[in-house]
């Protein structure tokens, strides 16, 4: 039987041997007999991949992910020879169990299914779907529904620095017809550096499709897109975007815009703003990147570049005192802001924590020289593009020809600047003097050799002003802060000193031309330096017409957002907190957390709960081992206190949690953690009640109150 076998084997052998060599089969050329028939030329694409965008930690941002096109046989021809029916057989129940899955209504299916044609399409609900939506499909064994395999653009993060990253979209006509390209942002930007290239493969088959031993494939591998690392740190985008949303859920404001920087490199760590959209939805609500493109009139946050150049003309004395109040120009009567009141001769320091206008228009005028404060303008960068690498950047405006509008600019009225600009140059002042070029781009990489395409670092772009006029500008920013009648005071933070100006800016009705009135129609700032010796954070924030209560600060939501972010940056970056050099800090609204630890948990939770904060207790121990916050920290009434007891700790329901509650969580536990999304939580990957190991990795799900999970 063995002997049957090899000689059957070895005749097999030959006959392919044979047939490779001499291109022959039963005297007939294999080759030409292909060629003749002229039906059996296969063609496939090999496709590529387009580049991955990273942030600096190296979470997901971009990427290309298997998607599904779903489509229909409508023909019965295509069920001959099959046992199984291989076309739609009933419509109805199939236009029924596909609709839930492809949010389409059954009339819009079966408008498809009931086509004169062979084969039909679902439009754009079902193009690109899914694993998962494949996994349901196919779960339903429908006849004549098949699902075609190919890629999409998919964005983890959702709504996560989207005006900077852009999207992509695949173009449906012309010579480019089939082919993903960016459309805005850093996709469309980097468009040359990410873009992929599909490989080809040509071959021949016999009529039943096996290829010929004889045929050589003709293969044109794909090139990959290159990978592209941003300066972005995940988890500072993820403050900034939930500041972000919580405060356009609680102000509506017409539009919002915060960015952070380390001053010392101009790497952009986090930076947003609202209106903003969910690429992977392209819902697309306004398709300017404010930080770079809004062209403000930016209030008194403008008042720290006049400071500075004075200090450092040499021509600033704190001490000496002008009549504030009013100030007269050729133009017209400057006032500050208690209707031209004043508060009588004060000094040039009180007048910068009042931020008075009366006081930026001495030193402007008289004390530094128009000629000098618009070469100070220059020094800075100010009304000119930063260069930042990102496109649709703007360049704004400065009004300089009249004694008012010199005047008004000094105060951030009249001329026009980008946010941009103003991180740039405030740069200088956190920097000791030197003004670093803000960037978001870290390096791009061909993921296949690993090979820097481009690589982008700290570029210093100016020496504005010396080291010592930053240090002293830097410390009179600081008394906005602390000082009784500073201006920024609902901006302290107890255990971290910030350097730091507020702006109420004015304005302009398109409709009228004239400066809108009224409980907050302004565009509402701050900028802060924090610590305020040696800075690793740069923060600006601005908010533009939100929707207060009567009884609420027009300066609440830029307070509410600049704290959040500020507070988890800085727990983030481990940079501890000491004492406030503050006069008194007043805030009705914060509580200090008092010393639990080593309490009994029922007294410890008595004590924080009459306090006005939420408690929650992990562990099933009766002491309280340690808590978050620390003792005497500061905390807005109603926030959440976690006690750690010395009993075995299992997981607390997270759902509803703020990405910075989970991170103290993590942080008091020991653990890693993954952040997915932004917003509050939806889902997490250790379940509550569950026992909490020592190297547990914690995966959290985030969304914003109006996505969907």
């Amino acid at each position: 039987m063995h002997m049957i076998f090899a000689l059957l084997f070895f005749i097999m052998i030959a006959t392919f041997l044979y047939i490779q060599i001499t291109g022959t089969a039963k005297g007939t050329d294999v080759q030409a007999y292909v060629d003749e028939e002229g039906l059996h030329q296969r063609k496939g694409t090999l496709p590529g991949i387009r580049g991955t965008i990273y942030s600096s930690d190296k979470v997901t941002i971009a990427e290309d992910v298997p998607a599904y096109d779903l489509y229909a046989v409508l023909t019965n021809e295509y069920s001959k020879n099959s046992k199984e029916p291989r076309h739609v057989v009933d419509k109805k129940m199939t236009a029924t169990k596909l609709a839930p899955i492809l949010g389409m209504s059954e009339t819009d299916i079966l408008e498809q299914l009931n086509k004169d044609a062979k084969q039909v399409e679902f439009g754009k609900k079902g193009r690109e779907l899914s694993f998962a939506k494949k996994n349901e499909i196919e779960a339903l064994k429908l006849p004549g529904i098949f699902l075609r395999e190919g890629i999409k653009r998919y964005y983890p993060e959702g709504q996560f620095a989207s005006h900077s990253i852009g999207y992509t979209a695949k173009i449906e006509e012309g010579p480019q017809a089939g082919e993903v390209v960016g459309q805005m942002g850093l996709e469309k930007s980097l468009e040359e550096f990410l873009r992929k290239e599909d490989g080809k493969v040509a071959y021949k088959t016999d009529r039943e499709g096996v290829i010929l031993p004889s045929v050589q494939k003709d293969i044109t591998p794909p090139k990959n897109g290159n990978d592209v690392y941003l300066t972005i740190d995940s988890r500072i985008q993820h403050l900034v975007e939930e500041a972000l949303t919580e405060a356009e859920k609680k102000y509506k404001p017409k539009s919002m815009t915060a960015i952070v920087v380390d001053p010392k490199t101009g790497k952009i760590l986090g930076m947003s703003n609202r209106p903003s959209f969910d690429p992977n939805l392209r819902n697309i609500t306004d398709y300017v990147n404010h930080p770079i493109a809004a062209q403000i009139e930016a209030g008194s946050t403008m008042k720290i570049f006049p400071l500075a150049a004075a200090i450092d003309s040499g021509k600033y004395n704190g001490d000496a005192t002008f009549q504030s109040g009013k100030y007269a120009t050729q133009g017209g009567t400057i006032g500050d802001h208690n209707n031209g009141n004043g508060w009588g001769f004060i000094t040039y320091n009180e007048g910068f924590q009042r931020s008075s206008n009366v006081a930026m228009a001495h030193l402007g005028e008289k004390v530094i020289g128009p000629d000098l404060m618009k070469d100070y303008y220059d020094r800075f960068g100010l009304f000119k593009p930063t260069g930042i690498d990102l496109p649709g950047e703007a360049s704004g405006k400065l009004n300089f020809n009249s004694e008012i509008e010199r005047v008004t600019t000094l105060f951030g009225q009249g001329s026009t600047v980008t946010p941009i600009q103003m991180i740039q140059g405030a740069t200088a002042i956190a920097n000791d003097g030197k003004m670093m070029k803000p960037y978001i781009i870290e390096k791009i990489e061909n993921p296949d050799t690993h090979e820097i395409i481009e690589e982008h670092k700290p570029t210093e772009v100016g020496t504005p002003i010396s080291k010592e006029a930053a240090k002293e500008t830097r410390e009179i920013m600081e008394t906005v802060v602390t000082a009784k009648h500073g201006t920024g005071r609902m901006y302290a933070m107890e255990g971290y000193s910030i350097a730091g100006k507020t702006g109420t800016a004015q304005i302009v009705n398109p409709n009228t031309g004239k400066y809108m009135v009224g409980h907050g129609n302004y565009l509402l700032s701050f900028i802060g330096m924090v610590p305020t010796d040696e800075p690793e954070i740069l923060v600006y924030v601005n908010v533009v017409q939100p929707s207060l209560e009567g009884d609420e600060y027009e300066a609440q939501p830029v307070s509410e957002i600049f704290k959040h972010i500020t507070t988890g940056a800085l727990q983030y970056k481990n940079i501890k907190p000491v004492e406030n050099k503050i006069d008194k800090l007043v805030d009705d609204h914060s509580v200090t957390v008092p010393n639990v630890s080593d309490l009994s948990v029922e007294e410890a939770q008595k004590q924080l709960t009459d306090k006005g904060l939420k408690v929650v207790t992990l562990g099933n121990g009766d002491s309280v081992g340690d808590q978050s916050p620390k003792a005497e920290e500061k905390v807005i009434a109603n926030n959440r206190v976690l006690l750690l007891t010395n009993g075995e700790v299992t997981m607390p329901d997270l759902v509803g949690w703020s990405i910075n509650d989970v991170m103290k969580l993590c942080q008091l536990l020991g653990i890693k953690l993954n952040i997915k999304g932004t917003g509050y939580v939806v889902q997490q990957s250790i379940a509550a009640g569950e026992v909490i190991a020592q190297d547990s990795i914690l995966e959290a799900q985030f969304a914003s109150p109006n996505q969907g999970g």
